[in-house]
């Protein structure tokens, strides 16, 4: 009855240790409705609307397991213009929760708090999950997809059966949501397969070659649900027009022509990502948005150096961490090499796996330095009293480095974007649902949309824009809206508005 009562309580200090970590975002998002930002405009509500009519607004704008993905939300529970910042905070409990889970299972309960508590102050993942674009969703799937993995007991086929299913769709749904995850689908198919050799004994062909058959249906079904329900699929696979399709996020830059373009790229987005991470934040959709970055002090570049030290202690002294710890690694260079294989504005947005590897074994070596002092052996030179307490300092500076910054990056938020749709939603300052609110009186009345002028930087407020948000929120929530007209500047009329106006580009992109 006690144990009962004690296995209840743990569970319950788990779920508060994980809504408590998720507030810090709670409040970061809620900070964060203060603008939108073009790129956000876009892949919320504009490449969700063309969704909506079967369709991609072009082959940039490729990223349709995002885009699907907040197209049943905003059937199921409405649109507002932040609605993508709620549904990635949701996405970001769950990924919490995985992560609590993951830990309790491997790690002892007194100690995964800590790394738990550096992973949910990480001020990459903090600022990513603001956005409305899928920037950075990678580090909020990943954790839930290596749950579902190392969760299986292929002892229960029929539980085992639906986490296969639910790991490849999920796999599938996010690398079409951001295609940086494809570095991660090589460190999930290692572990699969472990597992699968793990339990042999248990597992005749037939039975593994049932399970194989589910992860790979699964995996692929998201790609055909996508290609049979749009009307031009061959414009996802490749768009001439735009010279981009599906998996090639941000029209996919310049491709290297040869192994000596290829090394420069990665060379050349490899120390951009080092300056997001170490200096300051220059790349693209991570600038003066974020104040502070994840190592930003120079002393925590001596933590980083420890942990890749104890990394290769343990790698040496442990046989049961090997595996974890190639994988990281693995995962770091893979990210580095998928998201810089093209030249195209490089930075921790598309090598966001780096932080997942180090964070990996950042946990390793805290549950290395902190084991239950009555296993301490005299003889190890890192189980020495103050050297371990040293060590654990050194660790605990990641944690107190990111609560130190968090004010800052909070108050970055109200600091204008220099990539802010001002044009079309800062018409209020401050305040861009007001703005969506006149274009869907404007709809609802019947008035004429049309380009709104230039804001400071010389950004035009496009008519897509106004159009797919106003159109959005009359089906999404269901309003009563005629046919809505827009200006056109080819004619000097008036014309119907439809997404086929720029699927033919009729209106320039």
């Amino acid at each position: 009855m006690k144990i009962k009562k004690l296995n209840k309580l743990s569970r319950l200090w788990d779920l508060l240790l994980v809504v408590f970590i998720w507030l810090f975002q709670l409040v970061y998002t809620l900070n964060s409705t203060n603008k939108i930002r073009l790129e956000e405009l876009a892949e919320s509500v504009r490449n969700v609307f063309w969704l909506q009519n079967r369709t991609i607004y072009d082959g940039i704008s490729s990223n349709v397991g995002w885009y699907g993905t907040l197209l049943v939300v905003y059937n199921l529970f409405g649109f507002t213009l932040f609605t993508a910042k709620y549904f990635r905070l949701a996405v970001h409990f769950f990924s919490l929760l995985s992560l609590g889970a993951i830990f309790n299972k491997y790690f002892k309960r007194r100690i995964s708090w800590l790394p738990l508590l550096a992973i949910g102050l990480s001020p990459t993942l903090l600022y990513f999950n603001t956005l409305q674009t899928s920037f950075g969703i990678d580090l909020q799937y990943f954790p839930i997809c290596l749950y579902l993995l190392l969760s299986l007991d292929f002892s229960r086929p029929l539980m085992a059966g639906i986490k296969q299913f639910s790991l490849g769709f999920l796999i599938m749904l996010a690398a079409m949501s951001y295609p940086t995850f494809l570095a991660y689908i090589p460190i999930l198919l290692i572990i699969y397969i472990f597992l699968l050799w793990k339990n042999i004994k248990d597992l005749n062909f037939k039975i593994i070659l049932r399970n194989g058959i589910i992860l790979l249906f699964s995996f692929v079904l998201p790609m055909l649900i996508v290609l049979n329900y749009l009307k031009n699929p061959q414009k996802l696979i490749y768009d001439h027009q735009a010279r981009s399709g599906i998996f090639r996020g941000g029209g996919g830059g310049q491709m290297p022509k040869n192994i000596s373009d290829l090394l420069n790229n990665i060379i050349s987005g490899t120390k951009q990502v080092g300056k997001d991470l170490f200096l300051y934040p220059g790349s693209f959709y991570f600038e003066s948005d974020i104040s502070r970055v994840e190592f930003s002090h120079k002393i925590l570049l001596l933590t980083v150096l420890l942990v890749l030290f104890l990394s290769v202690w343990m790698f040496i002294k442990i046989k049961k961490t090997r595996l974890p710890i190639l994988l990281s690694l693995l995962l770091g260079l893979t990210s580095l090499l998928v998201g810089n294989f093209s030249g195209d504005l490089p930075g921790i947005r598309r090598s966001a796996g780096v932080l997942a590897s180090f964070y990996t074994l950042y946990i390793l070596a805290w549950n290395y330095v902190i084991p239950s002092f009555s296993k301490i052996r005299k003889k190890s030179l890192l189980s020495f009293f103050f050297l371990r307490i040293l060590i654990m300092f050194a660790l605990l500076l990641v944690v107190f480095h990111h609560f130190k910054v968090y004010r800052y990056n909070l108050a970055a938020l109200y600091l204008p974007s220099n990539h802010a749709a001002d044009a079309c939603f800062n018409k209020i300052p401050g305040q861009p649902a007001k703005s969506l609110e006149k274009y869907v009186s404007w709809a609802q009345n019947g008035e004429v949309l049309y380009n709104t002028g230039e804001d400071e930087g010389g950004f035009v407020c496009r008519l897509h824009a106004i159009y797919a948000a106003s159109a959005g929120s009359c089906k999404w929530n269901h309003l009563n809206c005629p046919p809505i007209y827009g200006y056109d500047e080819n004619t000097g009329n008036n014309i119907l508005l439809s997404t086929g106006l720029w699927e033919s580009y009729y209106f320039g992109h």
